[in-house]
C-alpha cells in the first residue's frame, strides 16, 4: 500500500507536467514507473509491469526527442507567433508554449493494427502462462499505453484521446485488483485527460514537420 501511494503521487505530478508539457514530467514518470512495476509485479498483473518496464526506457527517448526538438521548433514558432501578435520572442518565452504535430494517417493506421494483433496475442500467452487475473483489461491497456507514449513523445496532440481509453479501462481493471488508490488516480487521469485535450487544442502551436 505504501508503495503504491507513493505511485499515485507520482502520477499527479506528472499529470500536472504533461498537461503543461514539461520535460520534466519524463523523469517524474521515469520513477512513477520504476513504483508501479513493482505494484502490478505484486498484484501479479504481468502485462502492465512489462509496460512500466517499457515506460522506463521511452522516458529516457522522449525526454531527448523534446529538448532536441524544443530548441529549433521553439525558435521558429516563437518567432512566427510574436509576429503574428505584434510581440517578441520574450513575450513569447513568457507564455505557455504548447507545441504539437499533425497525427499522420499512416502514424493513426498502423497503431490500430498493432493494438489488435498485439493485445490478442498478449491476452493468449497471459491467459495460458500466467495467472493474471484480469488478462483482456491488462493487455489491453498496456498496448494502448505503448501506442499512447509513442504519441506523446512525438507529441500528437490526439495522444489524449488514447490515454482517455487507457484510464478508463484502468480504472475498471484496478477496481477488480482492489488497488483502490490508483483506482482515484486513474478516474483524475480520464477526467484530465478530456482536459489536457481541450488545453492543447486551444492554446497549442502546430509544428510544421512531418511523422
Amino acid at each position: 500500500m505504501v508503495l503504491e501511494i507513493f505511485g499515485v503521487v507520482f502520477g499527479f505530478i506528472y499529470l500536472y507536467l504533461e498537461i503543461r508539457q514539461e520535460k520534466g514530467m519524463w523523469a517524474v514518470g521515469f520513477l512513477m514507473a520504476l513504483v508501479y512495476a513493482a505494484v502490478y509485479w505484486k498484484g501479479q498483473v504481468y502485462a502492465s509491469m512489462g509496460f512500466q518496464i517499457y515506460y522506463v526506457l521511452v522516458s529516457v527517448y522522449g525526454f531527448l526527442e523534446w529538448r532536441r526538438q524544443g530548441k529549433a521548433q521553439l525558435q521558429a514558432a516563437g518567432r512566427e507567433h510574436g509576429a503574428a501578435q505584434g510581440r517578441g520572442d520574450e513575450a513569447w518565452e513568457q507564455g505557455r508554449r504548447i507545441l504539437y504535430r499533425k497525427l499522420p494517417g499512416s502514424v493513426l493506421l498502423w497503431s490500430t493494427v498493432v493494438y489488435a494483433v498485439a493485445t490478442a496475442s498478449m491476452m493468449g500467452v497471459l491467459g495460458r502462462f500466467t495467472g493474471d487475473p484480469v488478462p483482456f483489461a491488462d493487455s489491453s491497456v498496456t498496448v494502448l499505453s505503448a501506442i499512447a507514449t509513442f504519441w506523446l513523445s512525438r507529441a500528437y496532440r490526439e495522444q489524449w484521446l488514447v490515454w482517455l481509453l487507457v484510464n478508463v479501462v484502468t480504472v475498471v481493471m484496478t477496481l477488480e485488483l482492489q488497488l483502490y488508490p490508483t483506482a482515484v488516480l486513474y478516474t483524475v487521469n480520464a477526467v484530465a485527460s478530456v482536459y489536457g485535450y481541450i488545453h492543447w487544442k486551444r492554446n497549442g502551436t502546430l509544428l510544421n514537420s512531418r511523422g
